[in-house]
């Protein structure tokens, strides 16, 4: 009688031992699993981090290209911008008078992926053909892997500037820049804005 006994002890202990093994095989499926959506979520965000840098770059290559637009260091002499700054914001150059007149910023007024934004390199924002060099002799923005990326944008502002005592007739002209700069993706935008005395 003893021997059916012992028999049937086995039979329950190699049942415990499957079904533990086969807990254990869950909980390391879980882990597997949990391991690999946490890669993929922290890859995700490494790629919109490097992305918002290379808009945050874009952007800031635009504003050295108006800087370089108004102090004229592109020509030889250098020769300071004398442009024509209009509330039409031709060619990227803007009046105060757009937004004396509207309560809203000039960049909140105009489009800056297209016309009058002026992308670096001298073309229209958003046009069909980049003419290289058209302004200030910058070189477009290129970004491996994308064979046309889209180029950073820019808005000069042409703000009057008069030390409390001065007369009307001394007043000089400092300028806001709005910039405007894209990733590899599209929708990844930077705007910086600063203000600029040559």
């Amino acid at each position: 009688m003893n021997q059916p006994q012992n028999f049937n002890l086995k039979r329950t202990g190699q049942g415990v031992v499957l079904i533990f093994s086969l807990v254990f095989l869950l909980v390391l499926t879980m882990l597997g699993v949990s391991v690999v959506g946490t890669t993929t979520s922290e890859e995700k965000m490494s790629r919109n981090f490097r992305d918002s840098l290379v808009a945050q770059s874009a952007a800031e290559a635009a504003l050295r290209d108006a800087e370089i637009r108004l102090t004229g260091y592109y020509t030889d002499p250098p020769t300071r911008l004398n442009g024509i700054f209009d509330e039409n914001c031709t060619r990227g150059l803007c009046d105060q008078s757009v937004a004396l007149s509207s309560s809203l910023p000039v960049y909140g007024i105009h489009t800056m992926t297209g016309i009058p934004a002026v992308a670096l390199g001298g073309n229209v924002c958003g046009g069909s053909t980049a003419v290289t060099g058209a302004v200030t002799g910058s070189p477009l923005m290129v970004i491996p892997g994308l064979s046309q990326p889209v180029q950073p944008c820019y808005l000069i502002e042409q703000l009057p500037s008069a030390m409390p005592g001065e007369s009307a007739s001394s007043v000089s002209s400092y300028y806001r820049i709005t910039a405007v700069g894209w990733g590899r993706n599209p929708t990844t935008q930077v705007t910086l804005q600063e203000e600029f005395i040559p």
